[in-house]
């Protein structure tokens, strides 16, 4: 008995040691190593590394889109004015091989009508999962498709090069928690897997939570909880993962743009299609398929304009405004169509002097269900590089002095 307790006595002091030994390593490690090493990779622009040699063989159109990638491009169209379709768009940008080319430019674009709220998935082969809610476009050459199996797969196993400083890289999203329930013999785990339907969901919400609201903005995101970066070996021609680097942060540059408009057709898509339709919106003799894919369409009521009132004529006349005038003359490729409904604006009367000049216009709509002149005063319409005037036949057109410069369609509807 003797020796058995005496046994036990050595074996507890032998564990005592043991656990001060750990304690004091853990203090160590705690307090005086300073060798915990952080990596930092910073994901900006995804332009080929050869755009400059080969800007002679791209069109203007194609060298801007080019030098506009970022990794992630998204477009949003809230419709908070209710005057067209909720639509939400990312676009990733990517290469297909290690060399960064313009040969090797890849875009893989999901689109949602809507709001997209996520949601955990139940798929028993979580690493091909597809989520199904999206409608996914390939981008190539410039032209953006929809081709299910033919096209880039987003799922947890695809693998994306990516440019970080000129040099290659290659992203996997690789996201999974684990969540522990009951106690002690009784205790479950489960597992959980991230999908791109999650990576949509926390970038469209950081577009909504922007502090600068609605327009053409720039973010940097922290993908690390999300994506494994791999580094290119030169000499062995692979991608290989970090296994020094203790914490590895992963930021990126997104570009967007957030809209307060609904989207109203096809061309205002980033894939120029809606729902793999490149007609939405269009009524058949619309469609001119010579420029449809980078025109955007503007549909403006008189709330958007100013309005002056005049005691002569009895009423109120429209002008756009300066700063509306800025915000357009700066957007490429934009149609813009008026639509005046007197029916909705019944002290409008007409358009004031100089009142939309140098301001760019397509289609105006003049319309009305009963009899009443509308006055286009002096100017009203210079430099508008109008195109048609559409009007009911209910409204009286009353020109006063040099209305306009350029010729164009009237229509009587």
């Amino acid at each position: 008995m003797k020796i058995f307790k005496t046994i036990c006595n050595v074996c507890l002091i032998i564990f005592v040691i043991i656990a001060l030994i750990i304690d004091g390593f853990y203090i160590y490690l705690k307090f005086f190593d300073n060798k915990t090493t952080t990596g930092i990779y910073n994901i900006d622009d995804q332009i080929p590394v050869d755009l400059v040699e080969q800007s002679d063989n791209l069109t203007d159109q194609q060298i801007k889109e080019l030098e506009a990638r970022k990794l992630f491009n998204v477009q949003y169209y809230s419709n908070s004015v209710d005057n067209g379709i909720e639509v939400q768009e990312l676009n990733i940008n990517y290469f297909t091989d290690w060399t960064l080319t313009t040969n090797a430019v890849r875009g893989t674009g999901m689109q949602y009508l809507g709001n997209y709220v996520p949601y955990t998935s139940t798929a028993n082969d979580v690493d091909s999962f597809v989520k199904p809610d999206f409608w996914y476009y390939d981008t190539t050459n410039f032209i953006s498709w929809s081709g299910g199996k033919v096209a880039t797969q987003l799922n947890r196993d695809q693998k994306l090069i990516i440019k970080i400083d000129d040099k290659p890289y290659r992203i996997q999203l690789t996201k999974s928690w684990t969540v522990e329930d009951g106690w002690w013999i009784f205790k479950t785990t489960k597992y959980y897997y991230s999908d791109w339907g999650d990576v949509f969901a926390d970038v469209l919400k950081a577009v909504k939570t922007n502090s600068q609201g609605y327009g053409e903005w720039y973010i940097t995101l922290d993908l690390s909880d999300y994506f494994t970066i791999e580094s290119f070996n030169e000499e062995t021609k692979k991608f290989e993962k970090d296994t020094t680097t203790d914490i590895l942060k992963n930021y990126a540059t997104i570009k967007f743009n957030y809209y307060e408009n609904g989207l109203a057709n096809s061309s205002q898509s980033l894939f120029g299609l809606i729902e793999g339709d490149k007609t939405y919106g269009y009524q058949s003799s619309d469609v001119d398929t010579t420029y449809w894919q980078d025109r955007i369409v503007y549909n403006l009521d008189c709330s958007y304009f100013n309005q002056r009132e005049s005691s002569v004529y009895n009423g109120k006349f429209l002008s756009v405004s300066y700063d509306l005038k800025e915000i357009f003359k700066d957007m490429p490729r934009n149609k813009v169509n008026i639509v005046i409904d007197l029916d909705n604006y019944t002290d409008i009367i007409g358009i004031d002097y100089n009142g939309f000049e140098d301001f760019k216009i397509d289609t105006l709509i003049i319309k009305s269900s009963d009899n009443k002149n509308f006055y286009l005063l002096n100017e009203c319409l210079v430099n508008t590089k109008l195109q048609f005037l559409k009007r009911d036949s209910t409204i009286n057109l009353v020109f006063d002095g040099n209305v306009i410069n350029s010729e164009y369609s009237e229509v009587v509807l």
